[in-house]
């Protein structure tokens, strides 16, 4: 099979943060320093405590409120998205066998069900017949220019969870 360049290639990676690496909750922007800003603008960082500090007592405990030192934690990578390619999910053998199926017994095989035309299909039938619907799905969507932007994204680099001083406690 020919290999093709992606009908709608994605765009260029792109920075992204959040709490955690799980849901990439800030971004796209272009600079790594422009998405760590952003997100300590919008409060989407992790709470670090800072040393010292007695989880038994509370946040309200004065000898817990008179620490300094708290951090935000941030994840930041650079990503990509992931555009679906169509033509790649289209399975001659498994339309064929859907045809099967579908098709009455006026089109189909005789009454004990043999002899059906599908039958006089080769492997090298199915194969070319595979790679042209494949050609003709990947000129559709390049044509019309439809992403299908995948939910997934890939790591292009970075991949860091960042600790700053906290935006209310800067000093710390």
């Amino acid at each position: 099979m020919q290999t093709r360049p992606h009908p709608c290639p994605a765009p260029e990676p792109q920075w992204w943060a959040s709490q955690d690496e799980e849901s990439l909750t800030v971004g796209p922007l272009d600079e790594r320093e422009d998405v760590i800003a952003e997100a300590l603008g919008q409060g989407d960082f992790k709470e670090i405590e800072p040393d010292g500090y007695d989880f038994s007592k509370g946040y309200d405990h004065p000898d817990n409120k008179a620490l300094t030192g708290w951090k935000a934690g941030i994840w930041v990578g650079q990503y990509q998205r992931n555009h679906v390619d169509l033509s790649k999910w289209f399975v001659a053998d498994a339309w064929i066998d859907n045809l099967f199926d579908q098709m009455d017994d006026e089109n189909g095989g005789d009454e004990d069900g043999s002899n059906h035309p599908l039958e006089e299909l080769s492997k090298e039938d199915i194969a070319t017949l595979e790679e042209s619907v494949r050609l003709a799905i990947w000129h559709w969507q390049h044509r019309r220019q439809i992403k299908l932007r995948a939910y997934s994204m890939n790591l292009i680099s970075g991949g860091d969870f960042v600790t700053l001083p906290h935006p209310e406690n800067p000093a710390g």
